[in-house]
């Protein structure tokens, strides 16, 4: 897998789980703790939050983009209220996390019928 992370600062491991879950990967996560970790006030996660959330929003649009192209042919309107919802969004009228949580709700609900 050739994943480039020139273009998502701060948020490289979300990206990285996005592009496994795009080519249909899995992760095995061990019950036991293999590392253990101490939190710092220099933490990336505190300091750049700001563009952190930026990216995610970015790779979370990007995963949006995705899967209503993927399903187009046999569910148009996802797209259509794709484009409806960001034109929405530009225009400041809704937040972008309920477009996330609108379409996270769909493809979830619907997971049997959408399934490859």
């Amino acid at each position: 897998m050739n994943i480039i992370y020139e273009d998502y600062a701060y948020s490289e491991d979300y990206k990285l789980w996005a592009e496994t879950a795009k080519l249909n990967g899995g992760f095995y996560i061990d019950s036991q703790p293999l590392v253990y970790r101490r939190t710092v006030d220099t933490k990336i996660s505190r300091n750049r939050r700001i563009e952190q959330l930026q990216t995610i929003s970015k790779i979370k649009k990007e995963i949006l983009n995705s899967l209503c192209n993927k399903y187009h042919e046999t569910y148009p309107a996802l797209t259509t209220l794709y484009n409806s919802y960001y034109e929405l969004f530009e225009q400041k009228m809704i937040p972008e996390n309920e477009i996330f949580s609108l379409f996270y709700s769909l493809f979830i609900k619907n997971k049997d019928r959408i399934r490859n």
